[in-house]
């Protein structure tokens, strides 16, 4: 297998959403499997463990993007689970023996275009336009609040 395509295959995993969207992956990579691992350390800042239903969600997103990604370029990877609370490994990939060129298209696949909210914070008012549109979701059962101002929060 080339390295193109295990390459490929582990920056599809590295675009799932993770929890607190933290990404905390971590791939070894050799030229038989991939080997995925939470990185522990990025993750106790959070609110989350490893056993949290948010990070378990996570690393079934990195598998499925991994799983989907070589579907789409006509591969079939197998994989065990394996969650490990001492080291945070959580699967090994297994990678086909044979040698097949990363197609054109690979990276034309949904998951490649995922946007996230990892862009530079910008302290900006929304338009009064979307403010209203987002406020005309009240309903009988559900209201929107949408605060403003520092004092609106403040009092909240």
């Amino acid at each position: 297998m080339t390295s193109d395509i295990i390459k490929y295959l582990a920056t599809a995993g590295q675009t799932a959403p993770s929890a607190d969207n933290s990404q905390p992956w971590i791939f070894v990579i050799n030229d038989k499997e991939i080997q995925l691992f939470i990185d522990l350390e990025k993750i106790k800042p959070s609110c989350f463990d490893i056993n949290h239903p948010a990070i378990l969600l996570a690393i079934g997103a990195v598998i499925e993007n991994i799983l989907q990604a070589a579907r789409w370029i006509g591969i079939k990877i197998d994989y065990d689970y394996c969650l490990c609370l001492e080291t945070g490994k959580c699967a090994i990939f297994y990678i086909p023996d044979a040698y097949i060129p990363l197609p054109e298209n690979a990276r034309t696949h949904p998951l490649f275009m995922r946007c996230t909210n990892r862009l530079t914070f910008v302290k900006k008012p929304l338009p009064m336009g979307i403010a209203n549109e987002i406020l005309n979701f009240s309903n009988s059962t559900c209201k929107v609040l949408l605060y403003q101002n520092s004092d609106q929060l403040y009092q909240w």
